[in-house]
Protein backbone atom coordinates (compact mmCIF):
# COMPACT_ATOMS: atom_id res chain seq x y z
CA UNK A 1 0.00 0.00 0.00
CA UNK A 2 1.47 3.33 -1.05
CA UNK A 3 2.13 6.00 1.53
CA UNK A 4 -0.34 8.90 1.42
CA UNK A 5 1.46 12.10 0.50
CA UNK A 6 0.55 15.41 2.09
CA UNK A 7 -0.35 18.21 -0.32
CA UNK A 8 1.70 21.40 -0.12
CA UNK A 9 0.63 24.60 -1.81
CA UNK A 10 2.50 27.73 -2.82
CA UNK A 11 2.23 30.55 -0.29
CA UNK A 12 2.27 33.04 -3.17
CA UNK A 13 -0.23 31.80 -5.77
CA UNK A 14 -1.95 28.90 -4.02
CA UNK A 15 -1.02 26.27 -6.63
CA UNK A 16 -0.23 22.72 -5.51
CA UNK A 17 3.55 22.37 -5.46
CA UNK A 18 5.03 19.78 -7.82
CA UNK A 19 8.52 18.98 -9.16
CA UNK A 20 7.68 16.76 -12.15
CA UNK A 21 7.00 19.36 -14.87
CA UNK A 22 8.99 22.63 -14.98
CA UNK A 23 6.49 24.16 -17.45
CA UNK A 24 3.42 23.34 -15.34
CA UNK A 25 1.94 25.47 -12.58
CA UNK A 26 3.29 25.06 -9.06
CA UNK A 27 6.75 23.85 -10.15
CA UNK A 28 9.50 23.78 -7.53
CA UNK A 29 12.90 22.07 -7.94
CA UNK A 30 12.83 18.60 -6.37
CA UNK A 31 15.78 19.22 -4.03
CA UNK A 32 14.12 22.41 -2.72
CA UNK A 33 10.81 20.60 -2.26
CA UNK A 34 12.42 17.74 -0.35
CA UNK A 35 14.19 20.10 2.05
CA UNK A 36 10.75 21.38 3.05
CA UNK A 37 12.08 24.82 3.93
CA UNK A 38 10.29 26.78 1.20
CA UNK A 39 6.65 26.87 0.14
CA UNK A 40 6.97 29.07 -2.95
CA UNK A 41 6.81 27.80 -6.53
CA UNK A 42 9.64 28.89 -8.84
CA UNK A 43 7.50 31.59 -10.46
CA UNK A 44 6.51 33.23 -7.16
CA UNK A 45 10.02 32.91 -5.73
CA UNK A 46 11.61 34.61 -8.74
CA UNK A 47 8.87 37.22 -8.88
CA UNK A 48 9.37 38.03 -5.20
CA UNK A 49 13.17 38.11 -5.19
CA UNK A 50 14.13 39.10 -8.73
CA UNK A 51 10.97 40.75 -10.10
CA UNK A 52 11.10 38.15 -12.88
CA UNK A 53 7.91 36.49 -14.03
CA UNK A 54 8.52 32.96 -15.38
CA UNK A 55 4.86 32.20 -16.05
CA UNK A 56 4.22 29.85 -18.92
CA UNK A 57 1.45 30.81 -21.24
CA UNK A 58 -2.17 30.33 -20.29
CA UNK A 59 -5.17 30.11 -22.64
CA UNK A 60 -7.79 32.85 -22.38
CA UNK A 61 -10.94 30.67 -22.65
CA UNK A 62 -12.00 30.69 -19.00
CA UNK A 63 -10.53 34.14 -18.37
CA UNK A 64 -13.50 35.61 -20.23
CA UNK A 65 -15.79 34.38 -17.44
CA UNK A 66 -13.83 36.45 -14.95
CA UNK A 67 -14.00 39.48 -17.22
CA UNK A 68 -17.75 39.19 -17.95
CA UNK A 69 -18.46 39.04 -14.22
CA UNK A 70 -16.14 42.00 -13.59
CA UNK A 71 -17.98 43.95 -16.29
CA UNK A 72 -21.31 43.30 -14.54
CA UNK A 73 -20.04 44.99 -11.40
CA UNK A 74 -18.76 47.94 -13.49
CA UNK A 75 -15.09 47.34 -12.74
CA UNK A 76 -12.48 49.17 -14.79
CA UNK A 77 -9.88 47.36 -16.87
CA UNK A 78 -6.20 48.21 -17.23
CA UNK A 79 -5.07 46.56 -20.46
CA UNK A 80 -1.26 46.22 -20.52
CA UNK A 81 0.15 46.45 -24.05
CA UNK A 82 3.66 45.22 -24.85
CA UNK A 83 4.94 47.94 -27.19
CA UNK A 84 7.69 45.70 -28.53
CA UNK A 85 5.59 42.57 -28.98
CA UNK A 86 2.33 44.31 -29.86
CA UNK A 87 1.01 41.79 -32.38
CA UNK A 88 0.10 39.13 -29.81
CA UNK A 89 -1.48 41.63 -27.42
CA UNK A 90 -5.14 41.62 -28.36
CA UNK A 91 -7.45 38.64 -27.98
CA UNK A 92 -10.87 38.78 -29.68
CA UNK A 93 -12.68 36.88 -26.89
CA UNK A 94 -11.20 39.14 -24.22
CA UNK A 95 -12.03 42.25 -26.24
CA UNK A 96 -15.63 41.11 -26.56
CA UNK A 97 -15.87 40.38 -22.84
CA UNK A 98 -14.84 43.91 -21.84
CA UNK A 99 -16.59 45.74 -24.67
CA UNK A 100 -18.53 48.75 -23.37
CA UNK A 101 -16.55 48.87 -20.11
CA UNK A 102 -14.11 51.51 -18.94
CA UNK A 103 -10.85 50.36 -20.53
CA UNK A 104 -7.50 52.13 -20.10
CA UNK A 105 -4.75 51.01 -22.47
CA UNK A 106 -1.27 51.11 -20.97
CA UNK A 107 1.46 50.90 -23.62
CA UNK A 108 4.31 49.37 -21.59
CA UNK A 109 8.08 49.08 -22.21
CA UNK A 110 8.50 52.58 -23.64
CA UNK A 111 12.10 52.42 -22.39
CA UNK A 112 13.10 49.77 -24.96
CA UNK A 113 11.80 51.72 -27.96
CA UNK A 114 14.02 54.22 -29.73
CA UNK A 115 14.11 57.64 -28.09
CA UNK A 116 13.50 59.16 -31.53
CA UNK A 117 9.96 57.75 -31.53
CA UNK A 118 7.42 60.28 -30.29
CA UNK A 119 4.99 59.25 -27.57
CA UNK A 120 2.16 60.92 -29.48
CA UNK A 121 2.84 58.80 -32.56
CA UNK A 122 3.00 55.63 -30.46
CA UNK A 123 -0.33 56.60 -28.92
CA UNK A 124 -1.89 57.17 -32.38
CA UNK A 125 -0.70 53.74 -33.49
CA UNK A 126 -2.19 52.07 -30.40
CA UNK A 127 -5.49 53.88 -30.93
CA UNK A 128 -5.70 52.77 -34.56
CA UNK A 129 -4.87 49.16 -33.78
CA UNK A 130 -7.23 49.09 -30.79
CA UNK A 131 -10.12 50.33 -32.93
CA UNK A 132 -9.27 47.71 -35.57
CA UNK A 133 -9.51 45.10 -32.78
CA UNK A 134 -12.93 46.43 -31.69
CA UNK A 135 -11.64 47.98 -28.48
CA UNK A 136 -12.78 51.47 -27.49
CA UNK A 137 -10.38 52.76 -24.83
CA UNK A 138 -11.20 55.71 -22.59
CA UNK A 139 -7.53 56.62 -22.26
CA UNK A 140 -4.18 55.53 -23.73
CA UNK A 141 -1.03 56.06 -21.67
CA UNK A 142 2.52 55.35 -22.83
CA UNK A 143 4.57 54.12 -19.89
CA UNK A 144 7.44 52.04 -18.61
CA UNK A 145 6.71 50.12 -15.42
CA UNK A 146 10.37 49.12 -15.11
CA UNK A 147 11.59 52.73 -15.34
CA UNK A 148 8.63 54.29 -13.45
CA UNK A 149 7.80 56.37 -16.54
CA UNK A 150 4.31 57.94 -16.48
CA UNK A 151 3.14 55.73 -13.59
CA UNK A 152 1.86 58.85 -11.80
CA UNK A 153 -0.26 59.59 -14.86
CA UNK A 154 -1.64 56.05 -14.69
CA UNK A 155 -2.49 56.55 -11.03
CA UNK A 156 -4.31 59.86 -11.63
CA UNK A 157 -6.20 58.35 -14.59
CA UNK A 158 -7.33 55.42 -12.46
CA UNK A 159 -8.55 57.86 -9.80
CA UNK A 160 -10.43 59.79 -12.49
CA UNK A 161 -12.45 56.76 -13.58
CA UNK A 162 -12.40 54.24 -10.74
CA UNK A 163 -13.67 56.07 -7.65
CA UNK A 164 -14.20 53.00 -5.45
CA UNK A 165 -14.67 50.53 -8.32
CA UNK A 166 -12.55 47.42 -8.52
CA UNK A 167 -9.69 47.29 -11.02
CA UNK A 168 -8.73 44.32 -13.19
CA UNK A 169 -5.28 44.20 -14.78
CA UNK A 170 -5.16 42.16 -17.99
CA UNK A 171 -2.45 41.58 -20.57
CA UNK A 172 -0.40 39.03 -22.42
CA UNK A 173 2.19 36.91 -20.65
CA UNK A 174 5.52 38.78 -20.63
CA UNK A 175 3.83 42.16 -21.27
CA UNK A 176 5.15 43.43 -17.93
CA UNK A 177 1.87 43.04 -16.07
CA UNK A 178 3.41 41.87 -12.80
CA UNK A 179 6.13 44.54 -13.01
CA UNK A 180 3.45 47.19 -13.44
CA UNK A 181 1.41 45.96 -10.47
CA UNK A 182 4.51 45.89 -8.25
CA UNK A 183 5.47 49.41 -9.34
CA UNK A 184 1.92 50.73 -8.95
CA UNK A 185 1.57 49.30 -5.45
CA UNK A 186 4.97 50.69 -4.45
CA UNK A 187 3.80 54.17 -5.52
CA UNK A 188 0.32 53.77 -4.08
CA UNK A 189 -0.77 54.58 -0.52
CA UNK A 190 -2.45 51.47 0.84
CA UNK A 191 -5.16 52.44 3.31
CA UNK A 192 -6.32 48.99 4.36
CA UNK A 193 -5.12 46.08 6.44
CA UNK A 194 -6.98 43.52 4.31
CA UNK A 195 -4.61 40.73 3.19
CA UNK A 196 -3.66 39.83 -0.36
CA UNK A 197 -5.54 36.67 -1.34
CA UNK A 198 -5.24 34.10 -4.11
CA UNK A 199 -8.03 31.79 -5.16
CA UNK A 200 -9.43 29.83 -8.08
CA UNK A 201 -12.26 31.74 -9.69
CA UNK A 202 -15.59 29.82 -9.53
CA UNK A 203 -16.09 27.69 -12.63
CA UNK A 204 -12.50 28.06 -13.86
CA UNK A 205 -9.05 26.69 -13.11
CA UNK A 206 -7.46 30.12 -13.26
CA UNK A 207 -5.86 31.81 -10.29
CA UNK A 208 -6.91 35.36 -9.46
CA UNK A 209 -4.82 37.46 -7.08
CA UNK A 210 -6.81 40.06 -5.12
CA UNK A 211 -4.81 43.02 -3.77
CA UNK A 212 -6.71 45.47 -1.54
CA UNK A 213 -6.28 49.19 -2.17
CA UNK A 214 -8.96 50.46 0.21
CA UNK A 215 -11.51 48.81 2.46
CA UNK A 216 -13.96 48.74 -0.46
CA UNK A 217 -11.63 48.63 -3.48
CA UNK A 218 -9.48 45.82 -4.86
CA UNK A 219 -7.05 45.50 -7.76
CA UNK A 220 -7.03 42.04 -9.37
CA UNK A 221 -4.05 40.48 -11.11
CA UNK A 222 -5.43 38.16 -13.80
CA UNK A 223 -3.58 35.30 -15.55
CA UNK A 224 -1.57 36.27 -18.62
CA UNK A 225 -3.19 36.00 -22.04
CA UNK A 226 -1.95 33.31 -24.39
CA UNK A 227 0.99 34.33 -26.60
CA UNK A 228 1.24 31.12 -28.62
CA UNK A 229 1.76 33.05 -31.88
CA UNK A 230 4.82 34.82 -30.51
CA UNK A 231 8.42 33.62 -30.67
CA UNK A 232 8.65 33.80 -26.87
CA UNK A 233 6.08 30.99 -26.57
CA UNK A 234 8.26 28.60 -28.54
CA UNK A 235 11.90 28.99 -27.53
CA UNK A 236 13.84 28.18 -24.36
CA UNK A 237 13.94 30.68 -21.50
CA UNK A 238 17.59 31.50 -22.15
CA UNK A 239 16.67 32.39 -25.75
CA UNK A 240 13.69 34.46 -24.53
CA UNK A 241 16.14 36.51 -22.47
CA UNK A 242 18.26 37.14 -25.59
CA UNK A 243 15.40 38.23 -27.87
CA UNK A 244 13.43 40.28 -25.30
CA UNK A 245 14.80 43.85 -25.14
CA UNK A 246 15.70 45.21 -21.69
CA UNK A 247 17.27 48.45 -22.90
CA UNK A 248 16.82 50.85 -25.81
CA UNK A 249 16.81 49.11 -29.17
CA UNK A 250 19.66 50.02 -31.51
CA UNK A 251 18.22 49.21 -34.95
CA UNK A 252 20.32 47.48 -37.63
CA UNK A 253 20.22 49.03 -41.13
CA UNK A 254 20.91 47.00 -44.28
CA UNK A 255 20.93 47.83 -48.00
CA UNK A 256 19.69 44.79 -49.92
CA UNK A 257 19.29 43.96 -53.59
CA UNK A 258 17.28 41.02 -54.98
CA UNK A 259 19.16 37.82 -54.23
CA UNK A 260 20.31 39.08 -50.81
CA UNK A 261 19.07 37.75 -47.51
CA UNK A 262 19.76 37.94 -43.80
CA UNK A 263 19.43 35.50 -40.90
CA UNK A 264 18.73 35.91 -37.19
CA UNK A 265 20.13 32.73 -35.66
CA UNK A 266 17.92 29.80 -36.58
CA UNK A 267 14.80 31.83 -35.74
CA UNK A 268 14.34 33.78 -38.96
CA UNK A 269 15.51 34.07 -42.54
CA UNK A 270 14.54 37.07 -44.68
CA UNK A 271 15.02 36.72 -48.44
CA UNK A 272 14.68 39.68 -50.80
CA UNK A 273 13.36 38.20 -54.05
CA UNK A 274 12.28 41.06 -56.31
CA UNK A 275 12.33 44.87 -56.44
CA UNK A 276 14.75 47.81 -56.45
CA UNK A 277 17.69 48.10 -54.10
CA UNK A 278 16.08 48.88 -50.74
CA UNK A 279 17.12 49.96 -47.28
CA UNK A 280 15.78 47.81 -44.43
CA UNK A 281 15.87 48.71 -40.74
CA UNK A 282 15.62 45.78 -38.32
CA UNK A 283 14.31 46.54 -34.82
CA UNK A 284 15.28 43.81 -32.35
CA UNK A 285 16.96 43.31 -28.99
CA UNK A 286 20.38 44.94 -28.82
CA UNK A 287 23.26 42.50 -29.20
CA UNK A 288 21.58 40.00 -31.52
CA UNK A 289 23.57 39.42 -34.69
CA UNK A 290 21.90 39.97 -38.06
CA UNK A 291 23.93 37.91 -40.54
CA UNK A 292 23.77 39.04 -44.16
CA UNK A 293 24.39 36.77 -47.14
CA UNK A 294 23.26 35.53 -50.56
CA UNK A 295 20.12 33.46 -51.11
CA UNK A 296 22.14 31.16 -53.39
CA UNK A 297 24.43 30.28 -50.46
CA UNK A 298 21.71 29.62 -47.85
CA UNK A 299 22.40 25.89 -47.49
CA UNK A 300 26.12 26.45 -47.01
CA UNK A 301 25.44 29.17 -44.42
CA UNK A 302 22.98 26.95 -42.56
CA UNK A 303 25.68 24.29 -42.32
CA UNK A 304 28.55 26.59 -41.38
CA UNK A 305 26.67 28.88 -38.99
CA UNK A 306 23.56 27.17 -37.63
CA UNK A 307 24.54 23.50 -37.49
CA UNK A 308 27.90 24.43 -35.98
CA UNK A 309 26.24 26.98 -33.65
CA UNK A 310 28.46 29.85 -34.76
CA UNK A 311 25.52 32.26 -34.83
CA UNK A 312 23.09 33.27 -32.09
CA UNK A 313 20.39 32.81 -31.01
CA UNK A 314 19.99 29.09 -31.60
CA UNK A 315 16.92 27.33 -30.24
CA UNK A 316 16.99 23.55 -29.98
CA UNK A 317 13.19 23.54 -30.13
CA UNK A 318 13.15 24.83 -33.71
CA UNK A 319 13.66 22.06 -36.25
CA UNK A 320 12.37 23.82 -39.36
CA UNK A 321 10.96 27.08 -40.71
CA UNK A 322 7.74 27.80 -42.58
CA UNK A 323 7.83 29.96 -45.72
CA UNK A 324 5.73 33.14 -45.92
CA UNK A 325 5.69 34.84 -49.32
CA UNK A 326 4.90 38.55 -49.31
CA UNK A 327 4.27 40.69 -52.38
CA UNK A 328 3.83 44.24 -51.12
CA UNK A 329 1.70 46.25 -53.53
CA UNK A 330 1.43 49.26 -51.18
CA UNK A 331 3.75 52.25 -51.19
CA UNK A 332 5.04 54.34 -48.31
CA UNK A 333 6.56 53.33 -44.99
CA UNK A 334 5.92 49.64 -44.30
CA UNK A 335 6.77 47.00 -41.69
CA UNK A 336 7.16 43.25 -41.78
CA UNK A 337 6.52 41.99 -38.27
CA UNK A 338 7.74 38.68 -36.82
CA UNK A 339 5.87 38.45 -33.53
CA UNK A 340 8.08 38.35 -30.46
CA UNK A 341 11.35 38.72 -32.36
CA UNK A 342 11.55 41.86 -34.51
CA UNK A 343 10.02 44.15 -37.06
CA UNK A 344 11.60 45.19 -40.36
CA UNK A 345 10.90 48.67 -41.77
CA UNK A 346 11.29 49.75 -45.41
CA UNK A 347 9.71 51.93 -48.12
CA UNK A 348 7.20 49.94 -50.13
CA UNK A 349 7.86 49.87 -53.91
CA UNK A 350 6.18 46.64 -55.02
CA UNK A 351 8.85 44.32 -53.55
CA UNK A 352 8.59 40.58 -53.12
CA UNK A 353 9.95 38.78 -50.04
CA UNK A 354 10.20 35.29 -48.62
CA UNK A 355 10.15 35.12 -44.83
CA UNK A 356 11.05 31.86 -43.09
CA UNK A 357 9.89 31.62 -39.47
CA UNK A 358 8.81 28.82 -37.12
CA UNK A 359 5.36 27.36 -37.67
CA UNK A 360 2.50 29.23 -35.92
CA UNK A 361 4.56 32.41 -35.40
CA UNK A 362 2.71 35.45 -36.74
CA UNK A 363 4.35 37.11 -39.74
CA UNK A 364 2.50 40.27 -40.77
CA UNK A 365 2.86 43.07 -43.32
CA UNK A 366 1.56 46.43 -42.05
CA UNK A 367 1.79 50.18 -42.36
CA UNK A 368 4.84 51.31 -40.40
CA UNK A 369 4.68 51.69 -36.62
CA UNK A 370 5.17 54.90 -34.67
CA UNK A 371 5.66 57.28 -37.64
CA UNK A 372 4.10 60.58 -38.68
Amino acid sequence: MSEKLSVRTCDGCGEVLQYENPRAKGYIPKEVYERGELNYCRRCFRLQHYNEDTTDFMPSDSLTKILYDAKKKEAIFLYIIDLFNFETTFNSEVNEAIKGSTVILLGNKRDVLCKSFKDENIKKYLLRRALEAGLDAKEIIIMSARKNYNIDEVKSTIEKYANDKDIYVIGASSSGKSTFINRFLKNYTNNTTRPITTSCYPGTTLQLIAIPLKENQTIYDTPGLDTSHSMISLVEKEVIKMITPTKEIKPVTLQLSPGNMFMIGNLLRFEYVQGPKTGFTVYLATGIEVHRGKIAKVEALKHSLIEKKKIKPISQKITGLKKHEIIDSKSGKRDIIVAGLCWISYIGKGQKFRIYAPKNIKVLNYDAKFVE
